[in-house]
Formats: C-alpha cells, structure tokens, sequence
C-alpha cells in the first residue's frame, strides 16, 4: 500500500488504495490483468504537494473559480478565502484536504463521510454532510457522492472531481458541444465557442492527448468518455451520471496525463448573465439529500 493510503478494496481484477484523511481520495486504480494503473499516484508527500489536483480523484466543492470569492444567493452572500489571489480567486474549495471518517464495509465496499456545521467549511453558512461510497467489483470502481443539506435554509451547491488519468500515447473521445471561454485569470468572458476541429476531434475519438496545451470546459453531450490507449488493447471508460452537465478538460503538452473532470455547473456561475440555476447550481431544499454517480472501468477495446 502507498505510505499515503490507508483503506485498500481489492479483488481479482482490479486493486483501489484511498486516503480518508485527504478528501476520501482514490490514489490508486490498478487493473491487475493488464498491470496498467488507471489514476495518476503520487509517489510521496512532496510529490503530492507539487499539485495535490493532478492525483487520484479529488472532489471539488465548489469548483473551478468564484470572481472575488463571493456570490450572492437568495439575498445572503456567500463569502470563501481568495486562495489563488493572483487571479482575485477562490479555487477548488477545500474538500479535497479534509479528513473524512472510515467505514470499510467489506473487501469490496467502503463508505466515507465528512459532516460540517455552519460556518465551519471556509465560512459556508450551512450544515452539510458529505458521502462518498465506493464498490469495486470486476467491472471497476463505482462511486456514489451524496450530499445532505442538514440546514434550514435552501443551500448552493456546485460539484467536480479533479480525477487524473495516466494518458501516454492515448486518444480521447467524449462528445461535447459548446466551450466556455475565458480571459487570462481563466475566468468566464461570457461567451462561447463550438464546432472547432479541435472539437470535432475531441467528440470523435480522434483527439491525441498531449499533441498541444489543452484547458477547456465544455458541454457534455454524452455520459462517457474513453481513453484509448494507441498501441495496446484497452480503453478507459469513465461514466458519469447527468448531473455532470459539463467537463473540463486538462492536458498540458506531453504531460502523460489527462484530468476529465466531471462538473455540475459553468465556471463561476453566479457571475454570468443568465441565473446559476439556468448554468447547473443545483439548489437543495431544508434536509433534501441528492446522489451523484461515476464508474471507472478498463475494457478492451471495442
């Protein structure tokens, strides 16, 4: 197990390692037939620390950037720490560090949880409980996120996952539609482009993962990406459920890795010219609970 994990599920086809103490993380995706790890793995403390976004699954609450680190909602505003000052920022939130408890229900099966009360998560002004549930079987690694407002009041709430993907020699395809564009701070100028042959590429298979610098956020047109390596017999396969409207899209130049990062809602959605709740914020009622869905699996290829 890597000195960094301390929850292992296991069987014949595949091996996951988690961290409860960072985020309920998965660091480790191993498929044991091909010996292929799935998810980019730190090697060590300072490794991780390099960029704690480009390892394992790291969940995102709320994602992205928020102009100023405020937004309004319902008339009472919503303040987080500019953590990426250079751009006037909040970033990513801070989920992705938290201890999480641990409960490992089986071999196959464990259940983390993270509860906070108002104000006590970077000031946010609700009560909240965090799920993440994961089944490994010989399909893969399933993940249940859930998440409980346990406040009186409607509550916000935005989702993504940084999950990093080893790409060497590999082609992307996941249908997508419009790209949100963006200014130098990479924050939203409120408009957006499509059709290009980068997309095009993207959408049909054909794009190859590190031939240039690619950071974007689209529109998702279909719950499952691939990853196909070039020159062996597998592909990645990972599905989300449709509340990830969107993906953004990470892959510097001849980096060998690739983020696919499932997200509910635009960057910075409430400071766009239409409502959030028209750019995916999803709004959970006094005590309504909602449930989120990914599967990461390796298949031969089709």
């Amino acid at each position: 197990m890597n000195a960094l994990t301390d929850i292992v599920l296991e069987n014949r086809e595949y091996r996951a390692e988690f961290s409860s103490a960072r985020g309920a993380t998965c660091f480790r995706l191993l498929h044991k037939p091909s010996g292929r790890n799935i998810l980019r793995t730190p090697n060590s403390e300072d490794e991780l620390r390099q960029n704690v976004f480009l390892y394992g699954n790291p969940v995102l609450f709320p994602p992205n950037r928020i102009r100023g680190g405020s937004f309004t909602f319902e008339g009472r505003e919503y303040r987080f720490p500019l953590n990426e000052p250079q751009n006037n920022c909040h970033l990513h939130g801070a989920l992705y560090e938290k201890p999480f408890s641990a409960e490992k229900v089986s071999k196959s099966r464990v259940v983390f949880r993270f509860a906070a009360n108002s104000g006590e998560y970077l000031g946010f002004p609700h009560a909240f409980e965090i799920v993440r549930k994961y089944v490994l079987d010989r399909e893969g690694l399933t993940e249940e996120f859930s998440v409980k407002n346990c406040s009186e009041n409607n509550m916000p709430f935005m989702l993504a996952f940084h999950t990093t993907f080893i790409a060497e020699e590999c082609s992307l395809k996941q249908r997508v539609g419009r790209e949100q564009l963006r200014d130098g701070h990479f924050l939203p100028i409120g408009d957006y482009a499509s059709g290009r042959a980068r997309d095009r590429a993207i959408s049909a298979g054909a794009y190859l993962i590190g031939q240039e610098h690619l950071s974007a956020l689209y529109e998702a047109e279909e719950g499952t990406a691939w990853i196909r390596d070039l020159y062996r017999d597998y592909e990645i396969m990972y599905t989300m459920s449709d509340e990830y409207r969107y993906r953004m899209i990470f892959a510097p130049k001849d980096a060998g890795y690739i983020c696919l990062e499932p997200q509910t809602c635009l960057i910075d959605c409430f400071h766009l010219n239409t409502p959030p709740e028209q750019n995916g914020l999803i709004v959970l009622a006094p005590h309504e609970s909602r449930l989120f869905y990914t599967k990461i699996q390796l298949k031969r290829k089709r």
